[in-house]
């Protein structure tokens, strides 16, 4: 019942941020994070569904800028009804025209069947051109006692104002092979609205694939 019900609040979600949606921000389907934080003055909703052979995972990211220094925001996931929730804060700390650096932590408690965690992430962010981004993480996961690496990796391609493409390729420890994403990015209604599509597979013989659908949303602070 919790994982039916979170699955159509998600459609219902989509619903609604088509009609009230403001102005595009990130990509959600996205697991490189950038460097770059909301707007002063400024919330924002991540929204992601995606679909991998029998398993399905949805993703809910409300944040808003605090203080104008940095993110605050609060995800919350289920896969396959097993239901969890996180606080996590993000703070630039080099910003300039070509590069930008940030750093963020996350918590998340000891819920049900899940164990308590904490997330530390590095994103770092190069502009090498107008249309062309690139997005580099390193991240430690502390859970149980067990400190998990990964790594990520995302170019961002600006095809023109409406249309972008983006590659990204991630490892962590727990996984024996490097995972890809193809992801579409398209302004539905330009400066407003903005819907994700991504292709992505596991690279081996014979690798299982999984596909994903997003939105994002930003408005004026509450």
């Amino acid at each position: 019942m919790p994982y039916i019900f979170f699955t159509a609040s998600f459609y219902v979600s989509l619903l609604f941020l088509a009609v009230f949606g403001q102005k595009t921000w990130a990509a959600p389907l996205l697991i490189t994070d950038d460097a770059g934080i909301v707007d002063v003055n400024q919330c924002q909703i991540e929204l992601s569904h995606n679909s991998r052979n029998h398993s399905s995972n949805i993703e809910l990211t409300p944040a808003c800028n605090l203080f104008n220094q940095l993110e605050f925001s609060v995800p919350l996931s289920s896969e396959d009804g097993l239901n969890s929730y996180a606080f996590q804060i993000k703070k630039p700390l080099i910003m300039h025209d070509y590069f930008a650096v940030a750093a963020s932590v996350q918590y998340q408690p000891k819920q049900n069947e899940t164990l308590e965690q904490w997330q530390f992430n590095v994103p770092l962010s190069l502009y090498l051109a107008e249309s062309l981004q690139l997005d580099v993480n390193m991240g430690w996961t502390q859970s149980d006692h067990h400190l998990d690496k990964m790594w990520s990796l995302a170019s961002t391609c600006n095809f023109n104002e409406l249309n972008k493409l983006s590659l990204e390729f991630y490892k962590s420890d727990s996984d024996s092979v490097t995972s890809t994403q193809l992801v579409y990015h398209y302004q539905i209604i330009p400066e407003k609205l903005s819907i994700y599509t991504s292709y992505g597979q596991t690279l081996q013989s014979k690798p299982p694939s999984w596909v994903g659908i997003g939105l994002s949303w930003a408005s004026a602070s509450f």
